[in-house]
């Protein structure tokens, strides 16, 4: 996200690079889910400087198996509880 920002705008680079627009921490994380198994994202985190607030943004390449994990977890009906159980269409399994 931060190379395409930086691409597309002088004025973006400009500032990402003199620091002002943040600092940026990239990693790769994996999450395990009950239904679709484990999850590999990338994580960029956004903090600003003097500041507490961070964003933290989870993506994934287009075409690529995560990104089919996540489209079925989100068209998909399927629930999971606190209690580590999932739910689909009101019975829980």
């Amino acid at each position: 996200m931060i190379s395409e920002c930086r691409a597309r705008s002088r004025r973006f680079a400009q500032l990402w690079a003199e620091g002002a627009a943040g600092h940026h921490l990239h990693d790769r994380k994996t999450v395990s889910h009950p239904l679709v198994g484990d999850i590999t994202l990338d994580c960029d985190v956004l903090t600003i400087p003097g500041s507490d607030l961070k964003i933290v943004i989870y993506t994934t390449a287009a075409a690529t198996k995560a990104a089919e994990q996540l489209d079925f977890l989100r068209v998909s009906a399927v629930n999971v509880s606190f209690d580590g159980a999932w739910h689909c269409n009101g019975e829980k399994h």
